[in-house]
């Protein structure tokens, strides 16, 4: 029994020898270390190229947003031309409503009108293009007389233009009007709505403002920009469109002769523009002064007066009114200017036979017996 025992220890202090053996680490020895290989030195590895979103290639041309389907109803062409920094969308989107109005109320309210929107290099920066308002201009009167059929050359034309839009137009029916394969469009052209044509031009500043209203994104219009860029740095156009440029004057110039055979609505801006104490373009050079010009005033910024958010928009209903008596030309109101001096030429005839107590054609014999 005794002996029993003593083996029994014996084997159990075995085991707990062996148990504490398996608890101890091993030892790695020190030669052994030299031959565990080495991680091979980290290789900087390049950044993962920029995702970049396919963006869709801007579009230059005259687009098409409404066109009925009967062509033979079709009494009007209505070519609306955006300004600075502006293209054939944005330019009259609303920005609450997301409207349109020249795709989504002009149809609605003058179906029978055919609405074309032309788009054009105008953009303030980033613009490699040396094209200038005549070359925009003649693009103009192309695309428009590849949208016009033959047989249907006659139809009536109607301009709408925002800011530099409008010394587009001009220029454009300055050129129709002297070349013979732009005829049709200077016959046909009826009316011409402004807004806020700067027709004496404007501070350069304040042209670069105009860029921050259809681009949120557009540098600063201080001297130097926060990405560097400077007022030097601007489109050729801003350079064109300064106070008392040759271009502008010289369109302005020009224009003033042609304008008589045209109906003309100028409308100017209100609002100051945000941040500033006046308007982009002021009154005095928005206005043409001619006395055939109906002048129009909207309570509105340089921006915002192109951008209508419904049919019942008070603003848009002045312009829808005026756009359709443009459309009829000065036609009409030739007749009533006729109608008026006849009036007047009767009413001075009528003055003299009382004054002088004879007929019209006894005026001589009267002189003889005074």
């Amino acid at each position: 029994m005794s002996s029993f025992l003593r083996q029994g220890r014996k084997h159990g202090h075995g085991s707990d020898q062996k148990r504490a053996a398996a608890r101890t680490p091993l030892q790695t020895p020190a030669y052994a270390a030299e031959l565990v290989p080495k991680p091979a030195p980290a290789v900087p590895r390049e950044p993962p190229p920029p995702v970049r979103c396919a963006m869709p290639k801007p579009f230059h041309g005259l687009k098409i947003f409404y066109d009925p389907r009967e062509e033979d109803l079709v009494d009007l062409d209505l070519v609306f031309v955006h300004g600075l920094n502006g293209d054939h969308l944005g330019t009259w989107k609303h920005d609450e409503s997301g409207v349109v109005w020249p795709r989504d109320l002009v149809p609605e309210s003058m179906p029978h009108t055919r609405v074309l929107s032309f788009s054009y290099r105008a953009d303030v920066y980033d613009n490699s293009s040396i094209a200038g308002i005549r070359d925009h201009a003649r693009n103009l009167l192309n695309h428009l007389r590849d949208k016009r059929p033959r047989n249907l050359s006659s139809r009536s034309i109607v301009f709408v233009a925002h800011s530099l839009g409008g010394l587009v137009v001009k220029q454009a029916l300055r050129l129709a009007k002297n070349e013979e394969s732009f005829e049709s469009i200077s016959e046909a052209t009826q009316g011409i709505l402004l807004f806020s044509t700067p027709h004496h031009g404007s501070d350069e500043a304040k042209w670069l403002q105009i860029a921050e209203a259809f681009a949120p994104l557009a540098p600063s219009t201080t001297a130097t920009t926060t990405n560097g860029r400077t007022v030097a740095d601007a489109s050729p156009l801003v350079e064109a469109l300064k106070r008392d440029s040759r271009d502008v004057l010289d369109i302005s110039e020009d224009f003033r002769f042609l304008a008589e055979r045209y109906a003309l609505v100028s409308f100017y801006e209100m609002d100051a523009w945000p941040n500033t104490r006046a308007p982009i373009v002021s009154k005095g050079s928005a206005l043409l002064h001619l006395t055939h010009e109906d002048q129009v005033p909207l309570p509105a910024n340089h921006a915002d007066m192109v951008r209508f958010e419904g049919l019942d928009d008070p603003m848009f209903e002045q312009v829808e009114n005026r756009i359709k008596v443009a459309a009829k030309g000065r036609e009409i109101e030739r007749e009533v200017e006729s109608r008026g001096k006849n009036a007047d030429s009767t009413t001075t005839m009528r003055f003299e036979i009382t004054r002088t107590g004879g007929s019209y054609g006894s005026r001589k014999g009267s002189e003889k017996t005074c």
